[in-house]
Order: C-alpha cells, then structure tokens, then sequence
C-alpha cells in the first residue's frame, strides 16, 4: 500500500496508474511488462518481414547477390533506383 500512496499524486504518469489501479504492484513489475510488450512487438515485425521474404522467394522475386563484385553491382542498381 505504501507504494500506492506514493503515486497517488501521479496520476497523469504512466506508472503511477498501473500501480494505483493494482494491475501491477511496483515500478519493477510495470518495466518488465513494457519490455515483454516490446519484445512480442518486434518479434511480429521480424515475423513478418520473413514471411515476406519467403513469399518473394517462392514467387522468385529475389536477386542472387555472389561476391564482391556482384555486391557492387547490386549496391549499384539500388542506388541508382534500377530496383528497388
């Protein structure tokens, strides 16, 4: 209870609300769930993008990229707006 007292007064802070309204019991608890949410966030944005990535695959949208030179010329052509 005391932590709650604590942010009483903070009711326009984030933090403050998880704990008053008792979903979570300290500043510790209300981080760990932001970083989970994160986490899930950016592992369904990687997701996604391999999804797509296999998608292209199979339609045989992709680019075998071997060697210096063909990196150069891959840089090349997406620089200049050639593919994009």
């Amino acid at each position: 209870m005391a932590v709650r007292k604590r942010f009483h007064g903070s009711s326009n802070d984030f933090t403050g609300r998880q704990i008053q309204h008792a979903r979570h019991q300290n500043v510790s608890e209300v981080v760990s769930e932001a970083d989970l949410e994160a986490e899930q966030a950016s592992l369904a944005i990687i997701d996604d993008i391999a999804c797509r990535g296999v998608a292209a695959i199979e339609r045989g949208d992709f680019r075998l990229v071997q060697g210096e030179e063909g990196r150069s010329d891959f840089l090349a052509d997406l620089m200049s707006g050639r593919i994009n």
